[in-house]
């Protein structure tokens, strides 16, 4: 009785596989980076106000920013937010190994497409400033997931002219699915023109090279006539995904966009041979095991950040919440040689504290980028230095002024909005104050740092009494004690 039991409930190579997969997305996630996680939502905003919903609804994938932006907002609890992704990515990966029709061993390999997805989240880094995607972390997961919903309902209708209304409903998705829905297409091609009998396939190819034809053309169209679009005509086959450069620059972050891809259209194709996408011999297991292995470490390799960078978003999250003495602990009990930003900000800690600060190595030449623009050091400095340590030396015009540029250039922050907001009140331009810090009510988890500012925006006396306000010296001095 015993034997037949244990034969029973023994395990898949496939829940193996995956249940493998699953705890190391909770380790490189919430447990080993939950403090850029929780960076990641302060370096984003939801934003439901009308003019920001109509401005993505003129854009291709606007509708994945949109969603994807709401619940990245579930970041400000890492667990919370990461268990929200593992769940969409269950999905993703039952819908892909329903739509593509896999048994056996080869539904193991539908969990690449999901570590690509976690690559994609892993590999940003001080990059995270100047990406102006809104919902980054969510809205490449909405897509796949969108693209394999319809490839799904596609290969569940009976009749040919039934998958030829679906395929053509799947490309007039593009204006708000963008990219999304003409991979998706492209997937029901595959998937057409590879079933069937000689003489169906006549009908499919022909069928595919009228959908290919309108698929290049469709975009184009939308680009000229579509009013009010503000989508570049160069990329706009590649609306949908982030707004990232097509050039060496940006490879690295289009990497795992290109694999999951990649992923798509080989299991498509794999689709086609039932002796492969049914097999269950040894040599399909440790193959498509070993894919997902190599994928598994290129996540974990994406995932290793310096302890410096760490520590210095560590102390951004405890610069905002005045905890001083926090930041000072940081910066004694790091491994490596702080950086001068940290040393910058420990001195500011150290002032806050009453103590003296460290001496502060002169600033490098250059920005040691090795070429990228988004590792540019003026754009890190001044969003995580110059914008803070200007408020809390007495500099608000400064701050402020950095805080409008980086929005105005990459996108609105949480983390921007809120220093706006504490910038105009120490001005005196209250209603400034309330239009920032409305945008922060309209959120989720910010919405209580918001409605506790609002008390000083009805009543600026209080500020008078708040430790955070009284602090910031009243003088705009030039020269700076750090």
């Amino acid at each position: 009785m015993s034997m037949k039991l244990s034969a029973y409930i023994k395990p898949s190579p496939f829940t193996i596989t995956a249940s493998a997969v699953a705890l190391l997305i909770i380790y490189l996630l919430p447990v080993r980076n939950a403090v850029f996680l929780r960076w990641m939502d302060d370096m984003s905003i939801y934003d439901p106000s009308t003019s920001n919903i109509e401005w993505l609804l003129h854009y291709p994938g606007g509708v994945l920013q949109l969603a994807g932006a709401f619940l990245s907002q579930f970041m400000y609890h890492p667990w919370v937010g990461s268990m929200i992704l593992m769940a969409l990515w269950g999905v993703l990966t039952a819908l892909a190994i329903k739509a593509f029709r896999l048994r056996g061993n080869s539904s193991i390999l539908a969990l690449g497409i999901p570590m690509a997805l976690l690559a994609s989240i892993l590999i940003v880094d001080e990059t995270w400033l100047t990406i102006p995607s809104q919902g980054y972390l969510f809205s490449q997961t909405l897509g796949a997931t969108i693209t394999l919903t319809l490839l799904l309902l596609y290969r569940a209708a009976s009749s040919f002219a039934l998958r030829c209304i679906i395929a053509a409903i799947t490309l007039l998705g593009f204006p708000f699915f963008g990219y999304y829905a003409l991979l998706a297409w492209l997937l029901e091609a595959i998937a057409e023109c590879a079933g069937g009998n000689r003489g169906e396939r006549w009908r499919a190819c022909a069928a595919a090279a009228a959908g290919g034809t309108a698929a290049v053309i469709l975009p184009l169209i939308y680009h000229t006539y579509w009013t009010g679009t503000w989508a570049e005509r160069k990329t706009i086959y590649l609306k949908g995904l982030p707004d990232l450069i097509p050039s060496g620059d940006d490879l690295p972050l289009w990497m795992p966009l290109i694999v999951m891809s990649a992923l798509m259209l080989l299991l498509s194709l794999l689709s086609a041979f039932p002796t492969i996408r049914e097999s269950r011999s040894r040599t399909t297991l440790l193959s498509f095991t070993g894919i997902v292995g190599i994928m598994c470490i290129w996540c974990f390799s994406c995932s290793s950040k310096p302890e410096q960078w760490r520590a210095f978003v560590l102390m951004q999250h405890y610069m905002q919440r005045n905890e001083w003495g926090r930041i000072i602990s940081i910066m004694n009990n790091i491994k490596e040689e702080p950086s001068r930003d940290m040393i910058l900000v420990a001195n500011l800690a150290a002032n806050m504290l009453g103590h003296d600060g460290m001496p502060v190595p002169a600033e490098k030449n250059g920005n040691g980028n090795g070429g990228s623009f988004r590792k540019n050091s003026t754009y890190t400095s001044t969003a995580l230095l110059t914008v803070p340590l200007s408020y809390y030396i007495g500099r608000p015009n400064l701050s402020y002024r950095w805080a409008m540029e980086h929005c105005v250039k990459f996108g609105k922050r949480a983390y921007f909005i809120k220093y706006m907001t504490k910038c105009a009140l120490v001005n005196g331009e209250y209603g400034l104050a309330k239009k920032y810090n409305d945008m922060l009510r309209r959120t989720i988890f910010h919405k209580e740092w918001a409605e506790r500012t609002a008390r000083f925006i009805d009543n600026p006396e209080l500020m008078k009494e708040d430790p955070e306000f009284a602090s910031i010296p009243a003088n705009t001095a030039t020269e700076v004690f750090f």
